[in-house]
């Protein structure tokens, strides 16, 4: 009889466990949804850069240091010098041959910033 309650509270206390950790795995995953929609990166445009076969490049910030990004498909709106955009991207594996300043990026979400 012993043995069936230890087995019986075992069980139980598994099911216990399992059914808070998927409740805190999705107040973690709302959470992450909520804040992402807030998120992205500052960047200015630039075109400075179009002698060097460079259409339009993006400047940002990572650890207080000035990167370029090189956008593949940049929509034609956001190609003018100067404006700042809120962006969230990915590294891109395509390879540039006229342009070789700054990393390839591919941007999944855009937003003019004034």
């Amino acid at each position: 009889m012993k043995s069936v309650l230890r087995i019986f509270l075992c069980c139980f206390g598994v099911i216990l466990f399992v059914t808070s950790s998927c409740e805190d795995q999705s107040k973690v995953d709302s959470n992450k949804e909520n804040s992402s929609q807030n998120e992205g990166t500052l960047a200015i445009v630039t075109t400075k850069f179009l002698e060097d076969g460079c259409e339009v490049l993006l400047e940002i910030q990572e650890n207080g240091k000035k990167v370029m990004l090189l956008p593949i498909d940049l929509e034609d709106q956001y190609k003018v010098d100067g404006i700042q955009l809120l962006i969230t991207f990915h590294a891109s594996r395509i390879m540039q041959s006229i342009c070789q300043i700054g990393r390839p990026i591919v941007i999944e979400k855009v937003e003019l910033i004034g």
